[in-house]
């Protein structure tokens, strides 16, 4: 299951020891990686939940590395274990995914946020409307609700029209 390629190259400016071994271990998991595995890999590292800002130098590290599915993956532990995370977290892999053409990921991690209790911010709106505009996607655009973010109308209006 585990596979150096990803890791050596690696230069890690974050965190504690802790956090550079949980970022290593991520970025060492043989490809495709499974949540089973990143959620192994948490439960192990932090029997507790860990700090906001350790949270967020892993993923911020992750998106830097292109690795989104790992990011979600990361994501989806903190929800399943009820862990609270700041929206811009979720906002930082929604944008990375939608600059970097990975529309499909960013419009269902905006989905899977949009109904959950994160407040969607005005970011993460404007990256999931973009996207949907990119795509062709307009009467997706269309349907999306902005009572939940606190979004840019005019953003809003020149991205449906």
């Amino acid at each position: 299951l585990f596979c150096d390629r990803r890791a050596e190259d690696i230069q890690l400016e974050v965190g504690d020891d802790r956090t550079q071994t949980v970022l290593r271990t991520l970025l060492g998991l043989t490809p495709p990686v499974q949540s089973s595995a990143v959620f192994t890999v948490l439960d192990e590292a932090f029997s507790d939940s860990p700090d906001p800002a350790t949270s967020t130098s892993i993923l911020s590290r992750l998106v830097n590395k292109l690795e989104f599915d790992i990011a979600i993956f990361i994501l989806s532990w903190h929800e399943r274990n009820k862990h609270e995370l700041p929206s811009y977290d979720y906002s930082a892999v929604i944008e990375a995914c939608a600059r970097t053409n990975m529309w499909t990921k960013a419009l269902q991690l905006f989905n899977v946020v949009s109904q959950s209790h994160v407040q969607v911010d005005e970011f993460s709106f404007d990256a999931a409307m973009k996207t949907c505009k990119k795509v062709g996607e307009l009467q997706l655009a269309r349907a999306m609700q902005p009572g939940r973010a606190t979004t840019n109308l005019v953003t809003f209006n020149a991205t449906i029209s």
